[in-house]
Parts: structure tokens; C-alpha cells; sequence
């Protein structure tokens, strides 16, 4: 199956070679002239005197030995380049290896070689011996493989040429047939070899070796040196008589050997090919059968020209005239050449219908002869009609092949390179319109072996700039660098290809194609698919999904965008123009989804003061992160002014918490001052800690998010010091005397399952604490509820993809103790509200603009089971049942929907200003029917104080309700945070 799977391959690949044509027309018969370092001078000045003829041009291919390649003389090379382009010859240059094969100075010799050659060359030919490989590069083929592939996409690089692997002899054939398992034939289009019979025929050894592995892949064979220009054209097209059609010959003398190859081409047409002899076919002189004279048979079949070489087979064939006996009648206009100068000759023929059979009579000197004749279309000789029944596809081996050679000139010759980098992170919990925004302003630095550098030169949280002298080290959760990048040569086989179409991506044409890990790949690898381009195979999108990610890290996936750029000495290099991509992290028992977009500016490409200007940032006091295998790391400064990488990372922050909160069921603002503690790698332990002590309100929060794999564990914890006021209405009409106080303590313990990575499906075990008490105005009959327990059984789901985000829960209830409550007259019996049902969804998507503007837009619905007064539904200041203006209005519902539309901006990165219009319609009794409706707006404010603090004051305001008394309320918050 393997051998069948490479023939069908070799066939498409010989498909493609004979497609790829470039700028040389297609020829049937194709042959040259082969020059060495020692004849270059020479060649160049023949081709200056004697140009191809551009549609059917001579070959030339330009050898160059190992000694010429350890010491190039480029210029030398130029020299006779450009008079093969200049002349229109079919240029072909094959190269030894100067150096260790795959070695960076072989690389970078033969990437410069493929830039010398230019797109003009039609082949590009790589020759190696056995005897250049070690021992121990021999016996690993794997090793073998990779450096071959090297070296021959370093050699293609951006050229459309060709790729001929030689000196091909049959003591190499044990060496290649092991590189055909590693999918070597899609790096190169043909072979080259200089093992030869006597007569200019291949080994039929290399013949039967190429047809089995790499069928129909042309094969250029380098005849023997001739001394004479006559045996230069014998030699040609004695090869052609054994169906060798490409071919190219040394001589002694360059000029005279270039002449008479040009003339033997100018007498066969483009589409002359080996052809077929009549068995009949008789040559004879006035003593008899002329067993000493040969002929060679070629035919253009598209015309119908066919051509007979008559070649003498001894020496001394002695002179007279020939009688050629054709069996056939069909034959028109014959034509005699004397070579090797073509002088015409006169030939007398004559045709007898009847017995279907031609006479030509040929001039006999024993020197060969070129005897050319057009043939008539017949019944049985003429066109064949084609039927096109499939389009062609290049396979996807051959893709990601041109792609690397187009990479690998990138690889060698980018040295370093700067440019500015804006990161934009977005933070939020899925299903709200609430986000922490968070921009480095960034050089980015590259340098080839040391990989990327960040420097961060300003932070800007929620669009405002930070005014301390330093920018906080911020916890850097990044996932660590893949084993493997896609579409990279690489040793083993880590990926798998599939080509799915083509497509239009910013413009361009291109391939696409998907790639996921192969099955025995181990380690973090990509999925995705990349755009590759028509025209220039250069990557143009690739969209990738990060596997084998370690917590807190359970979901990355980016698209890249690439571009062009030219370098000060005139190549162009593709690097990334801008990222976008997602994030999702398991914090504290939830997912956080992080959006980021990565904009580069302008690169300087290998820069002469790259090294100072890496210096200069080492030696400031920014912050700089230092790409490693673990993922990004910080440079830590260390006292003596270098840096050192931090692989032992801090984990846990500190913050200072201040402000206070303010809405109408407190009688008073609601001071909070405090701290808050961050670790999301507890001593080491990978559980989360997070703990928020601010007197009035205080929260513990916990979590192991490698509880079990893809399981976390969390622990949450929130306690209230003071209780809230639970307003209450009947009819529109607030009713004081119902009016009560409520202190509530909460406690979870959960477990969520992230079966897949954009998705998590949770079991929350909770219980709440609920205390009542009077206010002034409760009436006195009032009886409170009792104080319970209400224990909370929770199934959530969590979905977030490219900024859409899902959040819903079914909750179900059950109160420790519930008996009649309220003023006198009420229900003796409320045992049907002992336990409950709630359930919920929100949907929510942001939209990120320019110069740091947000728009939002998020929806939810909630609905339940068996509610009353203190288990309906109410709007709250934060979450899915936030409505602005409205936290602590008393307004209860059986279900309802909330919709908000948010935007926000900033002012000259100084301050940020925004504003949400929130729309509820709820259902306050389900039993009862009827709808209202309220409205509130928000406006809120961020701006960087003094001492590294950042200030942020959020009002709401209740601009319309159906409930009259709650119209014009109001809620106030102010958040001051300082890291230290």
C-alpha cells in the first residue's frame, strides 16, 4: 500500500514539474550544455554571442563543484547567470554540498545560491555522495530525512524552480529508499545523475528505482565529455533513442559545443519527443541492406513532424546513396540536415499509394544526418480529443513543502528585529457585560536563538494610564510553549495535514489546510488550520487551538494575521501583523475568559544597534518578559544591573481595598476598607486562594483546579457584618409596615467538569444563612420569618467562544425551616414554599474598538417554581440580576428578562467614562399575570490616583419604573485599589 500511495504521489508531483513551467515554455526534448567554475568565462561569452531562441530554447546548467561552494566566488557566478538569463537559456544549477549537510553554514550557502539564481532558473539541483553523510547520520534516517529537507527548501527558498536531487547512482539507492517513508518526495521534483552506458543510457537500476518511488519525477542525465561539437549532438540524441528527454553534456570546448546545440534545437520543434520506428522500415544502398548505418526516431505528434537520425554505426561507413523504405504513403515535404552545422541537403521521395509505402533517397557521406518529414492526419494517426472529468488539487505534502522553502530563507537571514507591540487583555466572567480591560504598551524584540522580549513601557487599566514610577509585576498565567509548531521541519511527526479547499482570506487566494496532532505526538501541540497563499506559499492566517495545557490555563486559542516587510538589503520577510485570540482560565472555581489582541507596529529588520538598544532596556528599570519554554517569564534586574530570568514566578498579590457602597435598603453608605489577597499557586500546592477582608463585607474563596483531570474543587465563603433592608410594595404602592432587615452569610463547595474546553458544567453545594429582623417602621402584628438555612443544590453551565458568552443554572432549594409569617390574616399553611426552583441563562458579547472603547450588549432570563416574597428573584447591584439603579429597590419577580447595552471610552488615557442603558421586564407573580417594566442607566468613571491607586466610581440611577416610589433611586459605589 505504502509503494502504491508513493506511485500515485509521484505522479501527481510529476504533474506538477511538468505544470510548473515558469518562464520556459514546454518542451518534450530537453538538452544542454554543462559548464563547470573553469568553463563559466567562456560559456558566458558564447550565449553573449549566440542567444536561445526563447520558445525553444538550449539548456544550461551551471555545476558547481564542493571546492567552488567553500569559497564561493559570487560575483564569477553572476557573471555567467546573467548571460544565461540575458541569452533565454534554460538555466539549471546544481550545487555540492560545502559543508557538515544541514548545517547552518550549508543552509545559509545554499539560500544565498537559491537568491543568486533568481526566480529565472528553471531547476535547482542538490548533489551529495554517501561519503559527505557520517556514520552516525547514515543509520538514522529520521535525522537523514530532516537535514535533506533542510537543505533542499533552503535551496528552493522563494524560487518556482525545480528541486533535482543528485549525483543519483545505484549505490546510493539503499541510502534514499528510507526517505520515502518520510514523505521526502514532496520536497523535490526530480533527480540528476551521471551514471551512464556506453551508449548515453541511464542504470536501469536508478530508472527502476525512481519509477517505484517517485513515478514519473524526470530524471536529468549528465552525459560524458565530448571533444567535438558533432558528438555533443550524438550524444543527445542517442539518449533520446532510449527515451532519456533530458539531458545536458560537457565539452571540451564551451563555444563551439553551445553552437551546435543550438542548431540541432532550432531543427526539432518544442513538442519533438522520442519516437516510435516502423519495424519495416528498410535502409539500403546499390549493393544491398546497409546494416552500418543506424537511425534514431523522433516525432512531434502534436504537428506531425517526424524526424530520422541516420547515424553511421562503424567508422569509415562508406559514402553512396540511401533508399529509406518507409511503410507508409503519408509523408510530405522531407527535409535533409547535415550536422553538426545543419547544412540542408536535397532528398528525393517518392510515394506509392497502392502498396502504402515510401522512398526517400539520401545523400550517404558517414557523417549523421537529420532527415525530417510531416506526416498526414489519418483515421489512425491524428488529434485525440480530451475529456476533463476531475479538476486537479496539489496534494497537501507538496503545500506545506513550498511553504517551507519560502520560510526557510526567513529563517536564516532574519537575524533580529524591533517593533512596537500593543497587548489589549479583556477579562470577564461569562454571561456579563463587566470586564477588567488591561493594555501594555510593549517593544517587542526578537532575536534568532534568544526568541521574543517584551518590554512594557506603559499600562494603561481600563484605558488609563498607571502613574506609578514602575508598572506592577502582574501575575503572568501563559500557556508554556508548544513542543512542535505546525507547518515546521521537524524530526518527528507531530502533526497531521489535511487539505480542505481553497479560499479568499484578506484578499488573496489560498490553500487551506487543517492540522491536528498526530496520534502517538505527545506534549502541548496546536489544532487549527492555516491559509497559505497561491502565489507565494507564504502563510497568510493560521488559527490555532492550544492542547496539553496545564491549570490554571484550560482553553487558548488564537488567529494570526501575517504581512510583508522589507528589509534594508531588499528581501521581504512575513511576520506577524496583528493576533487575536481567547483565553480561559479556572480562577477561584470559575471560568474567567480573557480576550487578547496582539497589534505590532512597523518592524526594523536586522538593525545594526539591535544589541544596543536590547541593552539599553536591560539596563532601565521596565519590566521585561523573556519568552521560554515554560511560556513567558519576567527578566528580573538583578543588583548588579543584569537580568536574570524569574522561573520561580510570583504567584500571589497583595491589594489595599477602600471605598463604600450606597443603595436605599441601607440607611447609611456603607464604608469598606481593607485588602484583598491574591494566589493562584498556593505554596506551591496549584490550589487558588483569594480573601477579601473589608469589615462590612468580607469573602474567602478557594479552589484546586487539578481536583481531578479536567475537575476543580472550589470552596466559597461570604460574610455580611451588616443587614440589608427588604422593601416592600403592594400595588405600586410601598407598604412600610412589611418593611424588614436582612443579614445574610453564605457558604459553597463545589466541583465543575470542563468536558470541553470552551465549556464547563458545575455542581455547587450551597448553603445560606438568612436572619431577620424589624425595622422602625415593621408594624408590630408583623411576624418576622424565622431564621433559616437555605440549602441550594446547583447544576451550571458556562460556554465562551470568541467573545459570545453563555451562562445558565438550574438551583433547587430547600429551607431548613419555614412556617407562616407576615401581618396578622396570613396563609396558615406556607409548607408549599419550603422548597423552591430557580433557573436562569444569560447571553452576553462584547465588541472592542479603537483608541480603548467597548460596546456590550448581554440579555438573561430568570424564571423559578414555588416562590414567594423572600425567595423571588431581585435585582441586585452585581451579576446576572443586576439592574442599574435598582440594587435594593425590593422588587421581587417570579421571572422576567434583563437586557443592557454598554459603551464605554476614555479621554486621552487619562480618564475613562461609561455608560449603560439596562431594560428589565419582569413578572412579579406568576399566578397573578401582568408585566412591568423598569429601566435604569449607569454612568461610571476610572481614573489612576496618587500612590499607584486606581479610583473607580459607578452610579446608577432608576430612570424609569412601573413602581412609582422606586422611580429616581439611586446607587453609589466607589472602589479605590492599591497594589503593592
Amino acid at each position: 500500500m505504502r509503494r502504491l500511495n508513493g506511485w500515485v504521489m509521484g505522479a501527481v508531483l510529476a504533474c506538477l514539474a511538468s505544470a510548473a513551467e515558469g518562464a520556459y515554455p514546454e518542451q518534450k526534448l530537453r538538452f544542454g550544455l554543462r559548464v563547470g567554475p573553469d568553463q563559466w568565462a567562456s560559456a558566458a561569452e558564447a550565449l553573449r554571442a549566440a542567444p536561445a531562441d526563447p520558445a525553444n530554447p538550449v539548456g544550461l546548467t551551471v555545476q558547481i563543484p564542493a571546492e567552488w561552494a567553500q569559497a564561493p566566488d559570487w560575483a564569477a557566478l553572476d557573471g555567467v547567470l546573467g548571460a544565461a538569463r540575458a541569452a533565454k537559456a534554460r538555466l539549471c544549477v546544481t550545487t555540492a554540498i560545502p559543508a557538515e549537510p544541514g548545517s547552518a553554514e550549508t543552509l545559509k550557502y545554499l539560500a544565498t545560491l537559491s537568491a543568486h539564481a533568481g526566480e529565472e532558473a528553471d531547476a535547482l539541483g542538490l548533489s551529495f555522495a554517501p561519503s559527505e553523510f557520517s556514520e552516525a547520520l547514515l543509520s538514522a534516517p529520521d535525522q537523514l530525512a530532516l537535514d535533506l529537507k533542510r537543505m533542499t527548501t533552503s535551496l528552493r527558498g522563494g524560487s518556482s524552480a525545480k528541486i533535482l536531487l543528485g549525483e543519483v547512482s545505484p549505490a546510493d539507492l539503499p541510502l534514499l529508499e528510507p526517505l520515502y517513508a518520510r514523505d521526502f518526495r514532496a520536497y523535490v521534483e526530480g533527480y540528476s545523475s551521471a551514471t551512464t552506458g556506453s551508449a548515453g543510457e541511464p542504470s536501469e537500476a536508478v530508472v527502476s528505482f525512481l519509477q517505484g518511488y517517485h513515478l514519473g519525477a524526470p530524471l536529468l542525465l549528465h552525459l560524458p565529455r565530448t571533444t567535438n561539437p558533432i558528438a555533443a549532438q550524438v550524444l543527445v540524441l542517442a539518449s533520446a533513442s532510449r527515451d532519456v528527454t533530458y539531458t545536458d553534456v560537457e565539452a571540451a570546448d564551451p563555444a563551439t559545443a553551445w553552437k551546435s546545440l543550438l542548431d540541432l534545437r532550432g531543427r526539432l520543434s518544442p513538442g519533438t519527443a522520442p519516437g516510435f520506428g516502423a519495424m519495416a522500415t528498410e535502409i539500403s544502398g546499390s549493393e544491398g541492406p546497409r546494416p552500418d548505418v543506424g537511425l534514431i526516431h523522433l516525432l512531434d505528434a502534436d504537428r506531425m513532424a517526424q524526424s530520422m537520425v541516420l547515424v553511421p554505426r562503424v567508422a569509415g561507413s562508406r559514402a553512396g546513396l540511401l533508399r529509406v523504405r518507409l511503410p507508409t504513403a503519408d509523408i510530405t515535404d522531407p527535409v535533409l540536415h547535415l550536422l553538426p552545422g545543419c547544412e540542408r541537403r536535397d532528398v528525393g521521395y517518392t510515394a506509392d499509394q497502392k502498396k502504402q509505402e515510401s522512398v526517400l533517397e539520401v545523400p550517404w557521406e558517414g557523417r549523421p544526418l537529420l532527415l525530417s518529414f510531416n506526416r498526414l492526419r489519418t483515421g489512425t494517426v491524428g488529434q485525440e480529443e480530451l475529456t476533463v472529468t476531475s479538476v486537479y488539487r496539489l496534494p497537501v505534502e507538496v503545500i506545506l513543502a513550498r511553504h517551507q522553502a519560502v520560510s526557510q530563507p526567513q529563517e536564516i537571514f532574519l537575524d533580529s528585529y524591533v517593533r512596537d507591540a500593543q497587548v489589549d487583555y479583556h477579562f470577564r466572567l461569562p454571561g456579563g457585560t463587566g470586564s477588567l480591560d488591561v493594555t501594555f504598551l510593549n517593544t517587542f524584540f526578537f532575536e534568532k536563538g534568544a526568541g521574543a522580549r517584551w518590554v512594557q513601557n506603559q499600562l494603561l487599566v481600563n484605558g488609563v494610564a498607571w502613574k506609578g514610577k514602575t508598572l506592577p509585576e502582574l501575575p503572568i498565567i501563559e500557556p508554556e510553549k508548544v513542543n512542535t509548531l505546525p507547518l515546521e521541519l521537524s524530526l518527528g511527526r507531530d502533526y497531521t495535514y489535511r487539505y480542505l479547499g481553497d479560499e479568499v482570506v484578506e484578499g488573496v487566494n489560498c490553500f487551506e489546510v487543517e492540522f491536528v496532532p498526530a496520534q502517538d505526538a505527545r506534549g502541548s501541540l496546536y489544532t487549527g488550520k492555516v491559509w497559505i497563499s497561491h502565489e507565494t506559499y507564504q502563510k497568510i492566517r493560521m488559527s490555532v487551538r492550544q492542547v496539553g495545557l496545564k491549570e490554571p490555563l484550560v482553553s487558548s486559542e488564537e488567529t494570526d494575521y501575517y504581512a510583508p516587510f522589507e528589509a534594508p538589503d531588499g528581501r521581504s520577510f512575513w511576520l506577524l501583523s496583528r493576533v487575536r485570540g481567547q483565553q480561559i482560565f479556572s480562577v477561584v472555581g470559575q471560568n474567567v475568559v480573557g480576550e487578547r489582541e496582539i497589534r505590532f507596529g512597523p518592524p526594523r529588520l536586522n538593525p545594526p544597534d539591535f544589541r544596543e538598544a536590547v541593552a539599553e532596556a536591560e539596563a532601565s528599570d521596565r519590566r521585561i518578559l523573556q519568552e521560554t519554554d515554560q511560556g513567558l517569564k519576567y527578566l528580573e534586574k538583578q543588583p548588579d544591573g543584569t537580568r536574570k530570568i524569574q522561573m520561580d514566578p510570583k504567584t500571589g498579590r497583595l491589594f489595599a481595598a477602600g471605598g463604600f457602597y450606597y443603595d436605599k435598603s441601607l440607611d447609611f453608605p456603607l464604608p469598606l476598607v481593607g485588602v484583598n489577597y491574591f494566589d493562584y499557586d498556593y505554596k506551591k500546592t496549584k490550589a487558588q486562594v483569594n480573601l477579601l477582608v473589608t469589615g462590612a463585607v468580607n469573602s474567602l474563596a478557594a479552589s484546586k483546579v487539578n481536583l481531578l483531570p479536567k475537575v476543580d474543587g472550589s470552596l466559597n465563603a461570604v460574610l455580611f457584618a451588616v443587614p440589608f433592608q427588604d422593601r416592600f410594595y403592594r400595588g405600586g404602592v410601598e407598604d412600610e409596615s412589611q418593611k424588614v432587615k436582612i443579614l445574610r452569610e453564605f457558604v459553597s463547595v463545589g466541583a465543575g467538569w470542563r468536558f470541553q474546553e470552551f465549556s464547563k458544567l458545575s455542581l455547587d453545594l450551597r448553603g445560606r444563612y438568612l436572619g431577620f429582623s424589624r425595622t422602625s417602621d415593621t408594624a408590630p402584628g408583623f411576624v418576622l420569618p424565622q431564621d433559616h438555612f437555605d440549602w441550594e443544590a446547583d447544576v451550571s453551565y458556562d460556554f465562551s467562544w470568541k467573545g459570545w458568552s453563555l451562562g445558565s443554572s438550574y438551583e433547587m432549594h430547600r429551607r431548613s425551616r419555614w412556617e407562616p409569617w407576615g401581618l396578622p390574616g396570613r396563609p396558615k399553611d406556607v409548607s408549599s414554599f419550603k422548597d423552591y426552583v430557580q433557573w436562569s441563562a444569560a447571553f452576553s458579547k462584547a465588541f472592542y474598538l479603537p483608541k480603548f472603547q467597548k460596546v456590550a450588549a448581554s440579555v438573561s432570563w430568570l424564571d423559578g417554581k414555588d416562590l414567594d416574597r423572600f425567595s423571588r428573584y431581585e435585582f441586585t447591584y452585581l451579576g446576572r440580576r443586576s439592574l442599574a439603579g435598582f440594587a435594593g429597590s425590593g422588587i421581587r419577580f417570579d421571572r422576567g428578562s434583563i437586557a443592557a447595552l454598554a459603551y464605554q471610552f476614555n479621554l486621552a488615557q487619562v480618564v475613562r467614562f461609561g455608560v449603560s442603558l439596562e431594560h428589565a421586564r419582569i413578572q412579579p407573580v406568576k399566578r397573578l399575570g401582568g408585566w412591568q417594566d423598569h429601566t435604569g442607566v449607569s454612568l461610571s468613571g476610572s481614573v489612576a490616583g496618587p500612590w499607584q491607586t486606581l479610583w473607580t466610581l459607578d452610579a446608577g440611577y432608576a430612570l424609569r419604573s412601573d413602581v412609582g416610589p422606586v422611580e429616581r433611586d439611586f446607587t453609589v459605589a466607589l472602589a479605590i485599589l492599591k497594589l503593592w
